[in-house]
């Protein structure tokens, strides 16, 4: 099976993203991959690759999985995978201050990676 090349934004038609591209590139060849995928169509109302889908299992996470990853801080994000951080204010996003003081990132709990294990 050989790829789908295209060969004019006629051809696109069918992908609502087309007129778009259509107006943003002279040719089929300018557009990128990348925007082209985040542009996708969405499936059945709501996008197939969003995390909290409710498609039948093994389509999606478990609820174990889920709610792994709602309790997780983006402080701990950061805690977890930048070298040489030791501290962080609890809201990263927002200025330290007396309600958001810096925490030791041994003080932040780390994501629970438990139910990947034993998905």
């Amino acid at each position: 099976m050989g790829k789908r090349v295209w060969s004019s934004f006629e051809a696109l038609r069918v992908l609502p993203q087309a007129a778009t591209s259509a107006i943003v590139n002279r040719s089929v060849k300018d557009i990128d991959l990348y925007p082209a995928g985040i542009a996708k169509a969405s499936v059945n109302g709501g996008d197939r690759f969003w995390y909290e889908n409710d498609h039948p299992l093994p389509s999606r996470l478990t609820d174990d999985q889920l709610n792994a990853i709602r309790q997780t801080t983006f402080a701990s994000v950061l805690c977890s995978n930048v070298a040489g951080i030791k501290s962080i204010q609890a809201s990263v996003f927002r200025t330290v201050s007396d309600s958001n003081s810096r925490l030791s990132c041994s003080d932040i709990r780390p994501m629970d990676l438990g139910p990947w294990l034993s998905a």
